[in-house]
């Protein structure tokens, strides 16, 4: 094991921070960039391009924050960074992109509602707090006081450093979410005793409606750009490359329907729709004080296309697998019977888990997961063949995954903060105040 305490550029603090200045509070990290976002206890940001570049210091007040990728046969690969702030009585968003030409972040200009603007307001409660997760050419944002989740698509603009905007979804949210995650497939909402799945390309491309006199069902947009778009007729629910042909790729969505009028689909967190269903998790039952303790998807990470690792409130883990979601009738959008589109899987471990953090997307049948008790120790463990080929059929796979087994820990002098993975056999460690960064050799 290897262990160094990072020093970070960092700019010359203000004068009002002389005496009191900020400590970092959490951290945010980009594998594929190597960016770093590090927020600190005033809500200012500083955004590192990479580990040994210069920040892009973001003044307070960012409430959330994301990286979101954006892709496109027509722009090179673009990362972007989102910060959500009070705009009362609205949100405001605010972007900032990577350069091309040097390691350094530097304001977009985004579109949204109209001409491009240096930040965009978004009809949406503030309130205390709203969260913002992002994936691939799409974001969410969950507004709790609003009771709202939008899902907005996002894209490269003709002109300069700018970004376009598109509002796809409105889920009215009708019972408590603890937690939110979005892959380039899938949008997973942490609930009381389960979690809810929603395939994210309907929710980008929306309902399927009857066009025409004849009462032929044919497929249509009902968000994003109306009308008749063929190359968005081949749109799968959980592709994300076709999730990007409707965002304007050439000729695509945009060229063939650009002069269409633009709709948003609009659904309740528990109806069904558009794919959705709501998966129970696997729970001990337990009683405190007579009553059945309710317990809750208070953290989801995404592991892999189809697999997410889930903690809840008593610190157990959980593994769920979706299934052959396309199976699912297209033609009709109906909820997929939880039974045959996911499975869940409860997995042992030695203690309650209060932290977990893996690096997605690993291809490899050994997966490791960082562990924390949130206090000065975090166990490095393995979880073997997450993903088995050549089973018969998903039940068989479900069967050959092992338990979590411990191989490593780590103990810290400081107070554990926030942990996440730097590489996939790295993390990053926050303490008070302190980074450290931890290795396997």
């Amino acid at each position: 094991m290897q262990a160094r305490k990072l020093h970070l550029p960092h700019p010359n603090p203000s004068p009002s921070h002389h005496h009191h200045p900020p400590f970092p509070s959490s951290l945010l990290f980009e594998p594929l960039s190597g960016s770093l976002a590090l927020t600190h206890s005033d809500s200012s940001v500083l955004l590192y391009p990479s580990l040994s570049s210069s920040p892009l210091s973001i003044p307070p007040i960012s409430t959330s924050s994301a990286f979101l990728r954006l892709h496109s046969s027509s722009h090179p690969p673009r990362l972007l960074f989102l910060s959500a702030s009070p705009h009362h009585p609205s949100l405001l968003l605010r972007a900032f992109l990577l350069r091309l030409d040097s390691p350094s972040f530097a304001p977009a200009r985004l579109s949204f509602h109209g001409g491009a603007t240096a930040a965009a307001v978004l009809d949406l409660k503030h309130g205390f707090s709203v969260e913002v997760r992002a994936s691939v050419n799409v974001f969410v944002v969950r507004s709790p006081s609003d009771r709202k989740i939008w899902v907005v698509a996002a894209r490269m603009g003709e002109e300069g450093e700018e970004v376009r905007l598109m509002k796809c979804a409105v889920i009215d949210v009708v019972a408590p979410v603890y937690a939110m995650v979005v892959s380039p497939r899938f949008m997973v909402l942490g609930e009381g005793r389960g979690v809810r799945v929603f395939p994210l390309g309907l929710l980008v491309k929306g309902r399927v409606r009857k066009q025409g006199r004849s009462g032929v069902r044919k497929k249509g947009l009902e968000n994003g750009f109306g009308g008749r778009c063929k190359n968005c007729e081949s749109l799968k629910r959980s592709d994300p490359a076709a999730v990007g042909n409707c965002l304007g790729r050439k000729g695509s969505a945009e060229s063939d329907c650009g002069s269409a009028k633009l709709r948003t689909v609009k659904l309740k967190q528990d109806s069904g729709e558009l794919g959705s269903f709501f998966m129970p998790l696997k729970i001990q039952s337990s009683k405190l004080s007579g009553k059945l303790t309710l317990v809750k998807a208070v953290s989801i990470h995404y592991l892999s296309p189809k697999k997410f690792l889930i903690l809840d409130s008593s610190g157990d883990l959980h593994l769920l697998s979706l299934l052959d979601t396309d199976t699912v009738s297209e033609a009709n959008n109906q909820s997929c019977p939880s039974s045959s589109c996911a499975s869940v899987r409860r997995l042992e471990y030695i203690m309650k888990v209060q932290m977990l953090a893996v690096l997605p997307d690993i291809p490899t049948r050994t997966q490791i997961i960082w562990i924390s008790d949130a206090s000065h120790s975090v166990h490095i463990a393995s979880l073997m063949d997450v993903d088995v080929p050549g089973s018969d059929n998903d039940d068989d796979e479900n069967e050959k995954l092992k338990q979590i087994s411990a191989s490593q820990a780590i103990y810290t002098s400081e107070r554990i903060q926030d942990i996440v993975p730097f590489a996939s056999n790295e993390i990053l460690i926050l303490g008070q105040g302190s980074i450290f960064a931890y290795a396997i050799v």
